[in-house]
């Protein structure tokens, strides 16, 4: 059973991506963050981790894609986006230039793209860096706008330094979704409980002064038709860590097209060690496209720091296991 859960915000939304003068917030929100925050969420529910991930940190039952914005139009019904997947054509023959922007794609030609691996595109349907035949779609419906901060250092004797924070907002009824595929049906309520539970305290950073609220929906519809078909070569929905360097060998092939690796870390946010950093770990973009024959893959990373730097008992997981799906791929 695949579902997809949509993130109507309440509130705008702060995505890091840990610029030096100026935060500047990402238009996704990233599976292994999303992931994170569950499990965090699970356990100050009083749930247990091992309720819905196993000894090695990945999730037990389901796996989910990253945050994709959506627009809920004003008559009722949404758009759901998708990444444009790296390397594939999109044949507009009107302004080049204005279909290079294009980061997002709607579910029907995201579904076209599955079939045929190119889009045929007029330009009506190119708005900034969405792609949608949809008449009333409005792509100011997620608009990010810059606000002064200062940042107070975590260890003594520095001296604050002011920043800009960019942060999104959305408009009502809009916001992010995800794919949700579920092999073990028993852990969805309490996937669900961790979500509603976030929905109250907030996703991304700048939580404390309000930000990254949400109002938690469940499409119940099965989505599994988007991860049928015989294509060898797959899209990853989720940021993606092979696990192993001979199965990302065997990944790779002369059709495969994919962004270069970014680093993932960051603060710790448990009690006691809020001054320290975990450890770094390479993976993959959504929207690579790679060759594989699973609909999910990839491991779970425990980022530690040494136990000389900090001694902490559990480990602090980064799920980079995706979701793939389909999608035609020329080969000559």
């Amino acid at each position: 059973m695949v579902n997809i859960f949509k993130f109507n915000f309440t509130a705008p939304i702060h995505i890091g991506t840990v610029k030096s003068e100026m935060d500047s917030s990402d238009a996704i929100l990233h599976s292994d963050s999303l992931y994170a925050a569950m499990v965090h969420a699970w356990v100050r529910l009083g749930g247990a981790t091992s309720d819905i991930a196993d000894e090695q940190g990945n999730p037990k039952g389901f796996t989910l894609s990253s945050l994709f914005p959506y627009f809920r139009k004003k008559e009722g019904g949404d758009i759901l986006f998708f990444p444009l997947p790296k390397g594939v054509k999109l044949n507009s023959g009107v302004d080049r230039k204005k279909a290079e922007k294009i980061k997002f794609i709607d579910l029907p030609n995201f579904k076209q793209l599955q079939q045929a691996g190119f889009l045929n595109i007029a330009a009506s349907a190119m708005h900034n860096r969405f792609l949608t035949a949809e008449e009333k779609f409005n792509s100011r419906f997620m608009e990010a706008q810059v606000y002064p901060r200062v940042q107070v250092p975590r260890i003594g004797g520095e001296d604050a330094l002011p920043y800009y924070l960019e942060r999104i907002f959305f408009s009502k009824g809009s916001g992010f979704h995800c794919l949700v595929h579920f092999t073990d049906e028993s852990v969805k309520p309490k996937i669900l409980a961790a979500l509603r539970y976030l929905g109250d305290e907030g996703l991304g950073t700048d939580r404390h002064v309000g930000n990254g609220h949400y109002e938690l929906e469940v499409d119940e519809n099965d989505y599994s038709g988007l991860f049928e078909g015989g294509h060898g070569y797959k899209v990853n929905l989720s940021m993606f860590c092979p696990g192993t360097q001979e199965e990302l060998v065997s990944m790779l092939k002369p059709a495969c097209a994919y962004a270069q690796p970014v680093k993932r870390g960051g603060w710790l946010s448990r009690d006691g060690y809020l001054s320290y950093r975990k450890g770094t770990v390479y993976m993959f973009r959504e929207g690579g496209i790679f060759y594989y024959e699973k609909n999910t893959g990839g491991k779970t990373v425990d980022l530690r720091p040494p136990k000389e730097i900090a001694n902490i008992g559990e480990p602090v997981w980064r799920c980079g296991k995706s979701l793939f799906v389909p999608i035609a791929r020329n080969t000559n």
